[in-house]
């Protein structure tokens, strides 16, 4: 089944190697640890996904890898985080791959669904997204173990440099 993933903007500039505001925040807010820039993408966040997901959809955030801890997808989610997926390893980046390479990677971070999903609306929440490969793997993880619904959202879409 193919997961319709919802994007709120660009990372990067068109035709540029600059990144346009959404980015600099995602930027600020991940990399940086920029507080004030997490805070402006959560209240953005919360603006959005209202327009793209039932009101009482469970946001479940992409985890993170096991060496690279990040709180932001977390704290995006807010209040209606449910923390059902768990990822146990790590891999390359898969920004770093081309396309065809970045599934079998995604399967070889061995994510997992813990439960508490069942007859539950999902919305799966990325920060950036180039092919969908992570989002699609875990959607198709999560209705398997049982959620009526998926959608994916990425808070930007990047591009290959």
């Amino acid at each position: 089944m193919t997961i319709k993933i919802h994007v709120m903007g660009d990372y990067w500039a068109p035709e540029c190697d600059e990144r346009t505001e959404l980015g600099e925040l995602i930027h600020r807010a991940k990399d940086l640890c920029d507080r004030r820039a997490a805070n402006v993408l959560a209240d953005r966040f919360a603006r959005f996904v209202v327009t793209v997901a039932p009101d009482d959809a469970a946001i479940v955030p992409i985890p993170a890898s096991p060496d690279r801890p990040s709180q932001l997808l977390e704290m995006l989610a807010g209040e209606r985080a449910q923390p059902v997926v768990h990822r146990r390893n790590v891999t390359v980046r898969i920004r770093d791959l081309e396309p065809a390479e970045r599934s079998a990677v995604v399967q070889q971070g061995g994510y997992e669904v813990a439960g508490g999903c069942e007859e539950m609306d999902v919305v799966l929440l990325d920060d950036v997204v180039l092919t969908g490969t992570t989002l699609c793997h875990v959607g198709e993880l999560l209705l398997a173990a049982g959620a009526a619904s998926v959608v994916g959202v990425a808070i930007a879409r990047t591009r290959r440099r």
